[in-house]
Formats: C-alpha cells, sequence, structure tokens
C-alpha cells in the first residue's frame, strides 16, 4: 500500500514538471535557519474541472549538532471545497516516511507517518481547509485546520490581524500574511525549528 501511495505521489508530479498540467499560481519560498538559507520551497495550484490540486515540494540540507537532509513532496486534491485526498512522501536523514487520506464515500481513512508519529484511523468530519490552504490564501474566517501529514484537527488562533497560530502536537507554527498573501512561517518541529520566507521578486 505504501507504494502505491508513493507512486501517485511521483506520477503526479511529474505530470506537472514536465508539462501535462499548468499551474494557476506558482510561489517560491527560502528556507532559513537562524536567518541562514538552508532550502528551498516550492507551491503549485492547479484547477482542473472542479478538481484543485496543491503540489508542494520542498529540500532542506542543514549543518545543526549533525547534518539534516530533508526532503518533502505533498499532493493534496480538493473537489470543489473539499479535500478528497493528500499524500505526503518524506525522506529525513534517509528514513522514508508516508502519509495518506483518502476520502471514502462517507468518512476519510488516514494513515499518517512523519518524524517520531504514527496515526491511523477513519474520520467522519468533512476537510475544508487544510494546511495546504494556509500558503495560498489568508484563513480569515478559520477556526480549525487539518494537518494532512498528522490526520488531525488542529485549532487555528489569530494573534493580530493577519497573524496566525496553529499548534500542532504542541509544536507552534506561526503564519504571516499581508495584502500579497503568505509571507513568513515560523515553523517548530521535533527535528528543528526554522522560518520559511517568500522570495522577493
Amino acid at each position: 500500500m505504501a507504494l502505491k501511495k508513493i507512486s501517485f505521489c511521483i506520477s503526479f508530479y511529474l505530470l506537472v514538471s514536465t508539462g501535462g498540467m499548468r499551474a494557476q499560481a506558482r510561489s517560491l519560498f527560502d528556507i532559513e535557519v537562524a536567518r541562514v538559507k538552508v532550502g528551498n520551497l516550492v507551491t503549485e495550484k492547479i484547477q482542473k474541472d472542479s478538481l484543485t490540486f496543491y503540489i508542494f515540494t520542498s529540500e532542506v540540507d542543514a549543518w545543526l549538532i549533525v547534518r539534516v537532509r530533508v526532503s518533502h513532496l505533498i499532493v493534496c486534491v480538493y473537489k470543489k471545497d473539499k479535500l478528497i485526498r493528500a499524500d505526503i512522501h518524506s525522506v529525513i536523514n534517509k528514513e522514508k516516511y508516508v502519509s495518506h487520506v483518502e476520502w471514502k464515500q462517507d468518512h476519510y481513512e488516514y494513515d499518517c507517518a512523519t518524524y517520531k508519529y504514527h496515526k491511523s484511523g477513519t474520520l467522519f468530519e468533512d476537510i475544508h481547509f487544510s494546511v495546504v490552504k494556509m500558503y495560498f490564501e489568508e484563513p480569515l474566517e478559520q477556526q480549525k485546520i487539518f494537518t494532512e501529514n498528522y490526520g488531525v484537527f488542529s485549532q487555528l488562533q489569530r494573534l493580530k490581524p493577519s497573524t496566525y497560530r496553529l499548534e500542532v502536537e504542541k509544536n507552534k507554527n506561526t503564519f504571516y500574511y499581508n495584502s500579497s498573501g503568505l509571507q513568513r512561517v515560523d515553523m517548530e518541529t521535533p527535528l528543528l525549528h526554522y522560518s520559511i520566507r517568500r522570495k522577493k521578486t
């Protein structure tokens, strides 16, 4: 099953990157630790009939106490305003992790694995706003956000206008917006703390 999920994720990314589908929105971000660039993030949004595809690709190579190499490939699919599938393929220092969320007639089935975390089960509440959407639109009316790689809803706290905090598994992630969209995310993870900063154009 894990190989099938990875195959879907990679095959879809290759379809997009080789010209089979064109992104309607594309943003570039630097990934920084202590204001030093350690990686890149590319986000893409594709509309195809009633489906919206969100694709994230990121690479990090950082020296902390030891060398940390992280890569992520995320493909999320919405039908109209409802999440119907999410696939995440991560590699952290050669260790591979796969997360999968999928709508099944009247419920979601999920199996989520990441660094020092695994959770699987079913969910009967519809998902209309997940973390991927926060990179493309400010969550003005949202009170909770679904985290695709953890398989849980998290409460969204509005700190001040255009600034939000999302706490996931005791890790606090802060999103900063302006009139041009998302500008920066300060991330906490069990592995490292870092910032995602929109590239200047």
